[in-house]
């Protein structure tokens, strides 16, 4: 368990100081072939699929250790959140904080220790 690396990992939530909840990100299965490897297409969550979660706050396709480095202030928290699926659709892919108004601008972000 990679979290065991930073901190002591407890059984009991009463006795933890955080809790950590991974959700896999919204995404349309596709057919056979070389696509079928990826999660592609919708960003956007239905109303339902984040109610479990919607008192908590969150990290979007950080592996375990890109977490809990900044968790733990190995690493800065820093990045980019567009303010829609649309202002994502409308970006190039190709270019970096390529995306109208974002919610969170490039460098934004906490600073830790």
């Amino acid at each position: 368990m990679v979290a065991a690396g930073y901190a002591e990992v407890v059984d009991d939530p009463a006795r933890a100081d955080v809790a950590i909840v991974r959700r896999a990100a919204p995404y349309e299965p596709r057919g056979g072939g070389f696509e079928a490897f990826f999660h592609a297409g919708r960003l956007e969550w239905t109303a339902e699929e984040p109610a479990p979660v919607l008192d908590l706050t969150g990290s979007f396709g950080a592996s375990d250790e890109a977490l809990l480095d900044v968790l733990f202030g190995r690493s800065p928290a820093t990045g980019t959140l567009p303010s829609s699926m649309a202002a994502v659709a409308a970006s190039r892919e190709d270019v970096p904080n390529d995306t109208a108004d974002p919610l969170f601008p490039d460098g934004h972000g906490l600073r830790l220790g």
